[in-house]
C-alpha cells in the first residue's frame, strides 16, 4: 500500500506552502501521477479534500474533484469522471475563477467527447476559448485548437479538424513551443491515417518523433513510436512495426506507464495475428489485459478482452471467444466505452455464425448499421454487410445476398478511391517538388532545353493522372466483376448439388434391390462424376480469383493405385499397363483436386501412347519435396512439329 503523504510534512519545507497554496501544489504533483500511478494520485486527492474541508473553502475542495476526475478519465470511466468534473464546476461557480474553470470546462468536454457527445464538448470547448481570449493566452488557445481537431477528427470533419491543427501549429511556431508543434503534428498525423492517408501519417509522426528526440520528451517520444510502427504495419512492413512497437514499449515500461504499455502489448498481438501466428497473439493480449487491470484501464481492458473473443474464434474455440466477447461488451456498456462496440458486436456476430445462430448474427449487425448514438466507420460497415451476406447465403436468401455483396463493393470502392487519393496526392507533391527544382535550374542556366523537358514532365504529369483515373475504374469494374462470378458460381454449384445428390442417393439405393442393373449403375456413376465435377469447380474457381484453396494431407501412394484401379478396365481394352515405382509414405499436403493432374497426365499416355504398351508412374522424395514422373514408351512427336 502506498504511504499517504501528511499535510504537516509540506507546510514547512522552506516554500510557505499554506492553505490554497498547498492544495495547487497536491492538485499538481497529483496530476503529474495520474497516468504513473493511479494510488499515489487518489492519496493526493484525498489530501485535498480534507484540506478543503478544514479551510471550509468550496474552491479547494473543488480541486480534489478535478483531480479525481483525471484518475477516472485516465482510467476510461468517463461518466463518473464527468459527474466528478461537475461537481468541481458547481464549486468554482461561486468565486467564479476562470483559471480554475478553464481545467473543469476542459475536463468536461474530455468526457463529452468520449462519450460522443459532441455538441456539448464543442459547447464547453467554445467557454475556454473565450476565457482564453480575454485573458490573451496563445498557449491556451494552442490547446484548445489543438483539442478541437481531435473532435472534428471523431466528427469525420476533417476539413475543420485540419484547419483546427493549422491554428495550433501557428500559435505553437510563434511561441518556439517544440512540444506542441510536436503534438499537433502527433494530431496530424492521426488525422491522416483515419482518412486511410498512411504515407503522409507516417512522415508526419517521424517529424514529430524527431522533435520530441531533439527536447528530450520520453512520454512524447513513446507515442510517437507506436503510432510509426501502426504506420508501418498498416503498409505491412511488419517486422519494421514489431521493431518500433518494441522500442516504445520499452520506453513505456521504462516510464511505468500501465496504459501505454497495454496499448503497445495489443499492437504487437494485432501483428502476430496478421501473421497468424495465433499462440503468440493471444501471449500478447493476456498480458495487455494485466496491465490495463493493474492500472484500471478500463478502455484498454475492453479492446484487450475484444482482440482475445477475435484470436479464439480465429482458433475454433468458439465457446471461449463467446465468453470473452461479452465480458467486453458488459465492460463497455457499464463504462461508455461506446467507441468498442460496433467492434464487439461484429465480433459476437461472427461468432454467432459460426455457431449457427443466424438470428442472433444479424441483430447484432443491424443494431450497429442503424445505431442512432454511435458513427461507425466505413470498414465497420462493410464488415457488418459481409456478415449480412453470410446469414442470408446460409439462408439461402440470394436476392438479399447479393442486395449486401452490392453495398459491399461501393463500401470497398470509396475506400479504394480514398487511398488513391493519398498515392496521387504524394505524386503531386512530389511533381510539384521536381517543378521547383526545375524552375531552379532554368533561372539560373537559362537553358531551352531544360524548358523543354519541363514541358515533356508536365504532359507526363496530365497522363499520369488520366491512367491513375483509369486505373481506379478499372480496379472498380473488377471488383464488381469477380464479386458477381463468386455469387453466381455459389448460385450455379448450389442448385446443381442437391439434384445431383439427390440422384446419385437414389441410385445407390436402387442398385441394393438391382445390383445387376446397367442403368442404374451408369446413373450412379454419372451422379458421382458430377457431384466431383462441381467440387473441382469450386476450387479451380478460387484458385482463379486468387483465394487460397484448402489442402489436406494426402497419401500420392494411395492416390495412384486407387487411379490405376479405376482406370484398368481402359487399359485392358488397350492391352496396355501401368507400372508403379514409388516409395512408401509419399504424403504431401494438396487439394484432392492432385488426383486430376495425375489422372490426365495418365489419360494422354493412353491416348497418344497407346503403341507403347506399358505407362511408368515414379515417385520419390527430393528433400522436402516430392517428385512424381510419367514416363511412355510411345511414339514421340516429330521435331520438326514441335512448338519452340
Amino acid at each position: 500500500m502506498t504511504k499517504r503523504p501528511k499535510i504537516s510534512e509540506h507546510q514547512n519545507n522552506g516554500e510557505g506552502l499554506q492553505g490554497r497554496t498547498l492544495a495547487d501544489w497536491l492538485s499538481q504533483t497529483g496530476r503529474q501521477e495520474v497516468n504513473q500511478d493511479f494510488e499515489k494520485a487518489e492519496n493526493y486527492a484525498i489530501q485535498i479534500q480534507e484540506l478543503g474541508v478544514r479551510l471550509n473553502n468550496p474552491t479547494t475542495t473543488s480541486l480534489a474533484y478535478n483531480l479525481k476526475s483525471d484518475i477516472l478519465f485516465a482510467r476510461g470511466s468517463y461518466i463518473e469522471a464527468e459527474e466528478h468534473a461537475r461537481r468541481a464546476l458547481e464549486l468554482q461557480q461561486v468565486e467564479h475563477d476562470e483559471k480554475l474553470l478553464v481545467r473543469t470546462y476542459t475536463q468536461i468536454a474530455n468526457n463529452c467527447l468520449r462519450q460522443n457527445n459532441f455538441e456539448e464538448c464543442l459547447s464547453y470547448y467554445d467557454q475556454v476559448l473565450k476565457i482564453h481570449r480575454k485573458f490573451s493566452n496563445d498557449t491556451g488557445l494552442a490547446l484548445v485548437y489543438s483539442n478541437l481537431c481531435l473532435v472534428y477528427k471523431e466528427l469525420r470533419k476533417f476539413d475543420e479538424s485540419l484547419q483546427n491543427a493549422e491554428k495550433a501549429r501557428r500559435i505553437y511556431k510563434k511561441l518556439k513551443h517544440l512540444s506542441g508543434e510536436a503534438r499537433v503534428l502527433a494530431n496530424r498525423g492521426t488525422i491522416f491515417f483515419d482518412l486511410g492517408m498512411i504515407v503522409k501519417s507516417l512522415r508526419a509522426h517521424l517529424e514529430s518523433l524527431r522533435i520530441r528526440e531533439k527536447i528530450g520528451d520520453t512520454e512524447g517520444m513513446t507515442q510517437s513510436l507506436g503510432c510509426i510502427g501502426i504506420c508501418l504495419n498498416e503498409q505491412g512492413k511488419l517486422s519494421e512495426a514489431i521493431e518500433y512497437i518494441e522500442k516504445a514499449l520499452d520506453l513505456s515500461k521504462n516510464l511505468q506507464n500501465n496504459y501505454y504499455t497495454a496499448h503497445f502489448l495489443n499492437d504487437l498481438a494485432g501483428i502476430f495475428e496478421k501473421q497468424q501466428n495465433y499462440e503468440q497473439g493471444l501471449k500478447f493480449s493476456f498480458e495487455s489485459l494485466k496491465y490495463a487491470r493493474a492500472g484500471g484501464i478500463i478502455d484498454i481492458e475492453i479492446y484487450s478482452l475484444s482482440r482475445i473473443a477475435e484470436t479464439y474464434k480465429k482458433m475454433g474455440s468458439l465457446e471461449a471467444a463467446v465468453y470473452h466477447a461479452k465480458k467486453a461488451a458488459k465492460l463497455a456498456n457499464h463504462s461508455a466505452g461506446m467507441d468498442w462496440t460496433p467492434k464487439i458486436n461484429i465480433t459476437l456476430g461472427h461468432i454467432y455464425f459460426e455457431m449457427g445462430r443466424l438470428d442472433l448474427a444479424e441483430k447484432l449487425a443491424n443494431e450497429v448499421l442503424h445505431s442512432q448514438v454511435i458513427t461507425i466507420r466505413k470498414s465497420e460497415q462493410a464488415a457488418c454487410y459481409e456478415l449480412l451476406v453470410e446469414v442470408n447465403k446460409a439462408r439461402n436468401n440470394w436476392p438479399d445476398a447479393f442486395q449486401f455483396q452490392e453495398k459491399i463493393t461501393k463500401l470497398n470502392a470509396e475506400i479504394y478511391a480514398s487511398q488513391m487519393d493519398d498515392r496521387l496526392l504524394e505524386l503531386k507533391e512530389r511533381l510539384e517538388l521536381d517543378k521547383a527544382i526545375r524552375d531552379a535550374e532554368l533561372t539560373k542556366l537559362k537553358n531551352v532545353k531544360l524548358v523543354k523537358k519541363n514541358q515533356t514532365i508536365n504532359r507526363q504529369r496530365k497522363e499520369l493522372a488520366h491512367s491513375s483515373e483509369e486505373y481506379r475504374k478499372l480496379a472498380a469494374a473488377l471488383t464488381d466483376s469477380n464479386s458477381m462470378k463468386e455469387l453466381l458460381l455459389d448460385i450455379i454449384t448450389h442448385d446443381l448439388k442437391n439434384p445431383a445428390a439427390a440422384i446419385n442417393g437414389l441410385a445407390q439405393i436402387a442398385l441394393l434391390d438391382q445390383p445387376g442393373n446397367e442403368v442404374l449403375a451408369a446413373i450412379q456413376h454419372g451422379s458421382t462424376n458430377l457431384l466431383q465435377v462441381l467440387a473441382s469447380t469450386t476450387v479451380l474457381t478460387q484458385s482463379i480469383l486468387g483465394e487460397e484453396i484448402p489442402k489436406e494431407i494426402t497419401v500420392l501412394n494411395e492416390v495412384l493405385v486407387q487411379l490405376k484401379n479405376e482406370m484398368s478396365s481402359e487399359l485392358a481394352k488397350q492391352g496396355m499397363q501401368i507400372k508403379l515405382a514409388l516409395e512408401p509414405n509419399l504424403v504431401v499436403d494438396a487439394n484432392p483436386l492432385i488426383a486430376e493432374v495425375f489422372r490426365n497426365y495418365l489419360s494422354n499416355a493412353m491416348k497418344y501412347a497407346s503403341s507403347g504398351k506399358v505407362v511408368q508412374v515414379v515417385g520419390e522424395r527430393d528433400g522436402d519435396e516430392v517428385l512424381v514422373k510419367v514416363k511412355d514408351f510411345g511414339t514421340t512427336i516429330p521435331a520438326s512439329d514441335r512448338e519452340t
